[in-house]
């Protein structure tokens, strides 16, 4: 462990652990990661360090399994899911799958797959080593477990949601990728591989599950404020929309179902030189959703300068550092 914990952080620019970054300040402004976190930067590694087990690397085509004091069946189950990954690489060229994911939200499509298919495989295989025939299986259980963890630390505000987002792929991921492999075999779990989920929402959904059209905005805001600099502009996908609403007192239910009407979202991060604003715009396909997440974010009470507005069925979030600056971006034109 401690191997592993001085391998990552080896790697570091320190000035990336100040917070000072606009991505860093950003992000915590959003609440997507803790107000008492450091940096963006800081709460990856601190996540890589303390809830990775082991790892394949495509560069190598090595396994690293980090000690520890795994008992024979759990590591034997770990090394069975990086296997796994050596074989996907194998047979679909993991750097070929996600190439296209160039988003968040894409990458939490593409690693629900890879990480969802390593997982049912390494699964699948420790219960047929322990005698259990395919039928005996009690998937639905196995993945209510993994999945009601996922949602629980979607709505704590102690955990990072970009963290959460994180765990995603292994509880949602493995659910998805159970209903590819029972209902289509390997040449279900082949064409997965060949059109991966594009957004977290397919694979919230659930396979097979029919969604509306997607429609992304073209941008987070038409009408910048003069004078900022756009530093980051990312879809985050329904994931992060179902955990910000827990984490505004919203129900499991309630949240859940808002996301899963999610349309699309544009997340920007902006920066004068002094002071940093973001906006999350959210559409959905029902505009009582819409509605809903614009009164969480005004209601929320908490000692954060935003706001939230409705304009033509999207919302638009907007985070700032000063009460001037939030005043001055809500006041710009949405059309």
């Amino acid at each position: 462990v401690d191997q592993h914990a001085q391998e990552v952080r080896s790697g570091l620019n320190l000035e990336d652990l100040t917070g000072e970054d606009a991505t860093t300040r950003g992000l915590r402004l959003m609440g997507f990661i803790p107000a008492a976190s450091e940096s963006l930067t800081d709460t990856e590694v601190e996540y890589w360090i303390n809830a990775i087990a082991a790892y394949y690397c495509r560069g190598s085509r090595s396994i690293t399994v980090i000690d520890r004091d795994y008992d024979v069946l759990e590591g034997q189950v770990i090394l069975a899911h990086e296997f796994t990954h050596a074989i996907q690489d194998i047979q679909f060229d993991l750097d070929a799958v996600g190439a296209d994911a160039d988003t968040e939200d894409g990458v939490m499509g593409v690693r629900s797959v890879i990480e969802g298919d390593a997982m049912h495989t390494s699964f699948a295989w420790v219960y047929e080593e322990l005698g259990y025939l395919p039928e005996e299986i009690d998937w639905d259980a196995i993945h209510k477990e993994r999945t009601d963890n996922a949602r629980a630390n979607a709505g704590d505000p102690e955990v990072a949601l970009i963290d959460s987002a994180s765990s995603f792929p292994y509880a949602y991921g493995f659910d998805f990728m159970t209903a590819v492999t029972l209902s289509g075999g390997l040449s279900g779990r082949a064409a997965a591989f060949e059109l991966p989920p594009t957004t977290a929402v397919e694979v919230m959904a659930g396979y097979g599950a029919e969604l509306p059209a997607l429609d992304f905005p073209e941008a987070a805001h038409p009408s910048p404020v003069q004078g900022y600099a756009t530093e980051v502009e990312n879809r985050f996908g329904a994931w992060y929309v179902y955990g910000f609403l827990r984490r505004r007192g919203m129900s499991d239910d309630e949240a859940w179902m808002a996301a899963l009407s999610w349309l699309g979202d544009e997340l920007a991060i902006y920066d004068d030189g002094s002071e940093v604003v973001a906006t999350w715009r959210v559409r959905f396909d029902d505009a009582l959703n819409a509605g809903v997440l614009r009164d969480r974010v005004n209601a929320d009470s908490r000692e954060v300068a935003w706001s939230a507005v409705l304009h033509e069925g999207d919302v638009f979030v907007f985070a700032a550092e000063t009460d001037e600056a939030l005043l001055a971006w809500a006041a710009q034109p949405l059309d």
